[in-house]
């Protein structure tokens, strides 16, 4: 994947925003992460309201990205010129969700989102155990980078994938599983594993964890 340069100057161009400033909580990446998570609670909880996930996902990632290497810089100009407009459902959803803290404040905002974001929070004091165990001393970052931030790295890659080839993906269904791929740490934590254990069957302790954090969902 790295082969491609424009993919692999994407993404180190934005693995910048898991930097977390001093006295902030979260680091720019966490806060995409967790917009996007809020996303997916819209999708289940509200069906009525037809909207494109997979580009409300991909408004939310690309709005305040460095993006003018993509083969498809046009194509995500538009979709931020959409957003900023905010007249169409897709922008105004990922309006609300990338301006998740006034929404969480709403007293009219479904209890599922706001239980959502909070269980998903819970990453952002996760750290990677590769990088304490690992990468320690080559991190550029103030500390270790946390799980939510390690999502926001894949979903960068993701991005990029779309951007430069002409895959026949269900996005959607990547963007969603990239942003799920995690939930049982929420409440097992982070572990250091082998290639092999990723690729066998989910313990039913995973199961179990992720069943509890996603069982209220539609």
């Amino acid at each position: 994947m790295f082969k491609n340069e424009h993919i692999f100057e994407f993404y180190l161009k934005n693995n910048n925003k898991k930097e977390r400033k001093e006295n902030e909580q979260l680091s720019q990446a966490s806060k995409k992460v967790l917009s996007c998570v809020i996303a997916l609670g819209y999708d289940s909880e509200y069906k009525d309201l037809y909207f494109d996930l997979e580009k409300v996902i991909q408004m939310i990632m690309y709005q305040n990205t460095d993006y003018n290497m993509l083969l498809t810089k046009e194509k995500i100009d538009e979709l931020l010129a959409e957003l900023n407009q905010n007249k169409t459902i897709e922008s105004q959803i990922a309006n609300k969700c990338i301006n998740f803290n006034e929404l969480l404040t709403d007293e009219e905002t479904n209890q599922i989102l706001k239980d959502l974001y909070q269980n998903f929070l819970i990453l952002s004091e996760t750290p990677r155990i590769s990088h304490m165990l690992y990468l320690e001393p080559y991190h550029f970052f103030k500390g270790y980078e946390n799980v939510l931030e390690h999502i926001y790295g894949t979903l960068l890659l993701a991005l990029g994938i779309k951007s430069e080839y002409n895959y026949f993906l269900d996005y959607k269904r990547l963007f969603s599983t990239l942003l799920l791929h995690e939930t049982d740490e929420i409440i097992l934590g982070d572990s250091p594993c082998d290639l092999s254990s990723r690729l066998s069957e989910l313990s039913d302790e995973s199961k179990t964890a992720i069943s509890e954090v996603l069982n209220e969902l539609k």
